[in-house]
């Protein structure tokens, strides 16, 4: 609701302010996009990234398609 503020565009809808940013959201280093921090789950890779619960997945799936 702020005005005149720097904000950070999430999708087509969803433009939020930084406050609002570090406060509700989560960056991806993998997908390299913005999720809902109370809606999708994220983790910490031992190389330090954080990657949302989505690229977590994927990359389950590579890790049992090697096997």
């Amino acid at each position: 609701g702020a005005e005149n503020v720097k904000v950070t565009i999430i999708d087509d809808e969803d433009r939020v302010c930084a406050e609002c940013l570090d406060d509700w959201f989560c960056y991806c280093d993998e997908c390299h996009e913005y999720w809902r921090s109370d809606v999708i789950e994220f983790f910490d890779l031992e190389d330090g990234r954080l990657i949302c619960e989505h690229c977590m997945e994927d990359l389950e799936c590579d890790e049992d398609e090697e096997d």
